[in-house]
């Protein structure tokens, strides 16, 4: 495996998400009951360390 598939593969999983088997269970519930909230804390994460 090469360091394209391992970003394939890394792409893969932003785009896709899976609420049943979260990472960060606290953020996955938030989504799925609050996406309003979810998408303005997500705006904020990626202005503050995206930019």
């Amino acid at each position: 495996m090469g360091v394209v598939d391992v970003l394939k593969m890394l792409i893969s999983l932003f785009y896709s998400c899976d609420t049943h088997n979260p990472l960060i269970p606290y953020i996955a519930k938030q989504y799925l009951t609050q996406f309003e909230e979810f998408e303005k804390m997500a705006r904020i994460w990626t202005k503050r360390y995206a930019s």
